[in-house]
């Protein structure tokens, strides 16, 4: 789900990194350029929806591959959206909110994991504005934060360190869409270490470690 005024070009380098993987992924229009969080958050679930009807519709290319298991990733105001569909929608089962914004939200009653990706340099939707508040506010969640170089826009296509964002979001989602602990590694515990520890990389990172 892309922010405000975005479109699905802003995330188009996301959807195919996920479905190289396995997952069935929808890169999101929104219904207009300005729509709000939580219309954002009541898209993700309309195209979650969807998503499985059509996994359950006969001779449709993605009947059958779908296993009922939802997950979200959104930018900036999508990420906001985000953050909505796992408060609302208990079919989501986890989420990764980057840059995330909602200049109203409450989520502590969140329980699902999720994955928060923030830029240091972010004038728009800094870390310690929304997404470290609602990190700590989410008490019986599984977490993950992880803080890079880089303005508002360090998520989106084109920017930032694709190759790194990209295996810690797969991880993510194979760990708790799928069970697959063989990526907790990347994670939590000594594996991540090369990633957290190398400041030029991450600028801050938080977890709930041992997951």
């Amino acid at each position: 789900m892309p922010g405000y005024q975005g479109t699905q070009q802003n995330l188009q380098w996301l959807a195919p990194r996920l479905a190289s993987w396995g997952f069935v992924v929808v890169n999101v229009g929104t219904n207009t350029l300005t729509d709000d969080p939580e219309s954002r958050g009541r898209q993700i679930s309309a195209a979650g929806t969807q998503l499985l009807a059509l996994g359950n519709a006969t001779g449709n290319p993605i009947s059958g591959k779908v296993n009922g298991t939802l997950g979200a990733a959104g930018h900036s105001m999508g990420g906001g959206g985000v953050m909505a569909a796992l408060r609302d929608d208990p079919r989501f089962r986890a989420g990764a909110p980057t840059a995330p914004y909602h200049p109203n939200g409450n989520f502590s009653g969140v329980t699902e994991p999720t994955f928060f990706l923030t830029c240091k340099s972010d004038p728009v939707a800094h870390g310690d504005t929304y997404a470290v508040p609602w990190y700590n506010s989410m008490s019986q969640a599984e977490k993950l934060y992880i803080e890079v170089p880089g303005d508002h826009l360090c998520p989106m296509t084109g920017y930032g360190n694709k190759a790194k964002q990209g295996k810690w979001l797969v991880s993510f989602f194979s760990l708790w869409l799928r069970s697959d602990t063989r990526f907790g590694q990347f994670l939590c515990g000594p594996a991540r270490d090369a990633d957290k520890n190398n400041t030029s990389l991450v600028t801050r990172w938080m977890d709930t470690c041992q997951f």
